[in-house]
Parts: C-alpha cells; structure tokens; sequence
C-alpha cells in the first residue's frame, strides 16, 4: 500500500519501512553501520511518523504507521550506541538528530540518554 501525504508530497510505504526495521533489528551486530547510518535511520523513523501524524489529524485518511510500531528498531540502535560506540565518532548533528528522533518517537531509552549527558 502507498499512503500519498498531499500536504508535504511525501509517499509513504509502509511494507519498506517495515522490511528496514526487521532486518537492523535482527543483524547480529551493528557495527558496519557508522554513526551517520544510525542517525539517519532513526530520524527517517521519527520524520516519516510525524509527518503522517500531522497529516492525520487535517485529513480524513487515517494510517497505523506511526513510530510506536518500532519500538524494537529504536532500542536496537539505542542498545548498540550505549554498548558499542564512542560519541566521539558522532558529529554534533547526528547526536541532534538522534536525540530528537527518541524524543519523536516517545521512546524512552535511558542508557542512550545518560550516555548522551555524560558525554
């Protein structure tokens, strides 16, 4: 199914996104993504929700796709940030831009956060 978002002409599949999530979710380690691979990822979760919920509340067309349904993909990258990366090898807009994916998304990873003050 392709889900049009007429106000922001963005095409939302949701089966693609789906299939990424699955399959960060399942890698056994991370580590052949760099940190800009992770920003981008949880952002384009975050951005892609927030643009459907806003639509979704001006339109009569309604869609589940929303960030609570990756929970698992949030935590996955948070997991592998607080385990296996340096912020250091971040630059300060990826560090943004995931932070404000969490933020987006409402997930709560504690140990992403912490790591982020401490750094």
């Amino acid at each position: 199914t392709t889900t049009l978002v007429p106000s922001n002409r963005y095409y939302f599949y949701p089966r693609l996104f789906e299939k990424v999530a699955d399959h960060i979710v399942t890698l056994e380690d991370l580590g052949r993504l760099n940190s800009q691979d992770l920003s981008n990822t949880v952002w384009s979760f975050a951005r892609i929700a927030g643009v459907l919920q806003t639509t979704t509340t001006t339109t009569t067309t309604t869609t589940a796709a929303t960030t609570t349904e990756y929970p698992k993909l949030f935590q996955r990258v948070g997991d592998d940030i607080v385990k296996h990366r340096d912020l250091k090898s971040f630059r300060t807009q990826e560090l943004a831009n995931t932070a404000w994916a969490f933020a987006k998304a409402e997930v709560s990873h504690t140990g992403f956060f912490d790591k982020l003050r401490d750094h």
